[in-house]
């Protein structure tokens, strides 16, 4: 009996049942930092009309942020990392200063929500009688898997498992480098409840050994050519 029959007698009956993926693109990446410029004053004191509250106008966008998720397929965008000034529980805050991280596989879509997400940062500001930067802090273009070397990961995902399954990555990888020197391509495995980066990260041993089997089947493949 062949290495291919093999396999499909050994895993077959286990179709569809392992979390397995072929990566097709490695996200671009835009991280930013953006600061938020109004006035300190007096809590008690300072009338809504007249305040030029920082946080309330990053709160705002914020919100927007959340909205460019669904507003552009398959974006990803985070704010992380907030700080305030003065940061005094009866002072009205004067800067806030936060970061906001852009993903996406299509440089064009990554492109066009960040230039829809800096539009909203300066019209809430302008509204809002706000100082705003915004810096570019890094600029990671979205490199692409290699169609042919991901087609043949992907047959034998699909000989192994009876099932195949194509999708981005979203975290940055040594891959995106080497891209630019050698045809890659990538094999993702499930995590528990999706979580990944994290020390709580879990990935089954049954799934461990079908990505393994995998592995050796794809090097196998080469024997044939």
């Amino acid at each position: 009996m062949g290495a291919t029959a093999k396999t499909k007698l050994l895993w077959g009956t286990l179709a569809g049942v392992f979390g397995l993926g072929v990566v097709t693109a490695i996200a671009g990446q835009l991280r930013c930092r953006l600061t938020w410029t109004g006035k300190a004053s007096h809590a008690g004191t300072t009338p809504a009309p007249l305040r030029r509250d920082a946080l309330v106008g990053a709160a705002e966008f914020i919100c927007d942020v959340e909205k460019a998720l669904g507003g552009f397929g398959g974006l990803m965008a985070t704010v992380g990392r907030l700080a305030i000034q003065p940061n005094v529980s009866n002072v009205v805050p004067a800067i806030v200063t936060h970061t906001l991280d852009v993903r996406h596989q299509s440089e064009t879509v990554l492109n066009e929500a960040c230039a829809w997400l800096e539009q909203r940062a300066r019209q809430i500001a302008q509204a809002r009688r706000l100082g705003i930067t915004w810096e570019v802090l890094q600029a990671t273009p979205a490199k692409k898997c290699d169609p042919a070397l991901s087609q043949r990961l992907l047959g034998v995902v699909e000989t192994v498992t009876g099932s195949n399954r194509l999708l981005p990555s979203g975290a940055g990888h040594d891959a995106a480098t080497l891209a630019s020197l050698f045809p890659v391509a990538m094999l993702f495995v499930r995590c528990r409840e999706g979580l990944s980066h994290h020390p709580d990260e879990f990935v089954a041993s049954e799934d461990i050994s079908v990505a393994l089997q995998v592995t050796v089947e794809f090097i196998r493949s080469w024997e044939l050519i």
